[in-house]
């Protein structure tokens, strides 16, 4: 199977439908962050000096890129492997396969979406803590993962199969919908790991999606109308704008060497990630001061900047999704003369990320709206782990570290009047 263009993208992180902690870690004022004045004015920076903001950012980032984001994509590639034994299994000819899945995949999504209500009530009966519940919502993000997998597939069927691609086409295609995302104020909903981290625990009602125009969720035509918005056109556009721009990539980068494709994509993606984590400071304090003067400077900048970090992830998803592949194919695992490698490649990263209270990575639903985070909130990748298990010892450790801050002010001064 071919893995490229193998990618994952989470839940979008609204407030108003989350308790998610969307906040970055890292502070406003990373940059000056950890930073000691020495004699002579040298500045310089250690890890027992550096604010514990941007500790936690790049421990949660070094986990989102180096771990969630692998699983994340061997789980994909092991769906891929699952929805083509269940094409084969259902004898589905291989012109039908892409509408196939295409229908299946949107129908159970707007079905979640649309039942979002009554399955909060017909299934979260009992207290959020008990096993039930954690058994209940997990395998609620194991069925709508797949579900997101299989649209997603289709798309990608029908735009290798029935489109004569090149590098042009794959352009006019990546701007075209990027437009229409931003045209519809859809735009930040493009970010995938490693810039989105999902925590379970944080996470008050699963079953709660958001949608484009923001409807009640009721059995009523516009609700359904939202939904049918959100799911079968916002999201085809979000994969659509993936499915195009991975292709660019694969025009672009070393397209006739494999082994140089995988290690500069992968090289490139997180260098581009990691630059855009560091430049989410600038850019918070850019956003709100474009709140204040113009509304649609915001949203225009806001969008810009997803969408540059998110070529970082697409290069990302290229590179180790290649890899994955690669790996699966030379190194097949059997089971009593049976390839298996797809059934272990879905099971195990669901488990580890399970374990860590992380599958929420694995579902892309809900539809965030451009503008609607004030005061520069709206740059910010969720990317936080430990930051959200320990936000009350962070804050502690602040107010110790601008305490001591103080006193050392204090002292010098005074010895300066001595």
């Amino acid at each position: 199977m071919n893995a490229d263009g193998i990618r994952a993208r989470k839940a979008p992180q609204s407030l108003a439908v989350k308790s998610v902690r969307a906040v970055s870690a890292l502070p406003a004022n990373h940059e000056d962050a950890g930073k000691e004045e020495l004699e002579g004015g040298r500045l310089w920076t250690t890890w027992v000096g550096m604010d514990v903001r941007l500790r936690f950012t790049i421990i949660d980032s070094f986990l989102s890129f180096f771990l969630f984001t692998p699983l994340v994509l061997v789980y994909w590639y092991g769906v891929y492997g699952l929805l083509d034994r269940l094409l084969y299994v259902l004898s589905v000819p291989d012109s039908l396969a892409a509408i196939t899945l295409l229908i299946g995949g949107i129908y159970f999504e707007v079905l979640v979406c649309f039942l979002q209500k009554d399955l909060q009530a017909r299934l979260i009966t009992g207290s959020t803590d008990s096993p039930a519940h954690y058994v209940v919502t997990r395998l609620f993000n194991l069925v709508l993962s797949v579900a997101n997998i299989a649209h997603y597939r289709a798309l990608e069927l029908i735009f290798q199969d029935n489109i004569n691609v090149n590098v042009r086409v794959a352009l006019q295609v990546a701007v075209t919908v990027t437009v229409l995302l931003w045209s519809l104020k859809c735009g930040r909903n493009v970010v995938g790991p490693p810039l989105c981290v999902e925590v379970d625990t944080e996470v008050e009602n699963v079953f709660q999606t958001s949608t484009r125009f923001r409807t009640e969720p009721e059995k009523s035509a516009m609700h359904l109308l939202d939904t049918l918005a959100s799911v079968a056109m916002v999201t085809t556009l979000v994969h659509l704008h993936w499915i195009s721009i991975t292709a660019v990539c694969d025009y672009v980068i070393h397209p006739n060497n494999t082994g140089m494709s995988i290690v500069m994509s992968s090289v490139y993606g997180y260098i581009i990630c990691f630059v855009f984590i560091l430049a989410q400071g600038p850019a918070r304090r850019v956003s709100a001061s474009f709140e204040k003067k113009n509304h649609w400077m915001k949203i225009a900048f806001e969008d810009a900047f997803f969408c540059g970090a998110n070529v970082g992830v697409i290069l990302v998803w290229k590179g180790l999704g290649m890899f994955f592949g690669a790996l699966g194919d030379n190194f097949p695992i059997y089971h009593n003369g049976n390839d298996v490698t797809w059934l272990y490649a879905t099971l195990v990263p669901f488990v580890l990320l399970t374990m860590v209270h992380s599958s929420g990575t694995l579902v892309t639903k809900g539809c965030d709206v451009d503008g609607d985070f004030m005061d520069g909130e709206g740059i910010n990748f969720s990317i936080s782990y430990f930051a959200g298990f320990f936000a009350e010892e962070i804050q502690d450790e602040i107010r110790r570290q601008e305490a001591a801050r103080v006193m050392k002010m204090k002292n010098n001064n005074n010895k300066k009047m001595q």
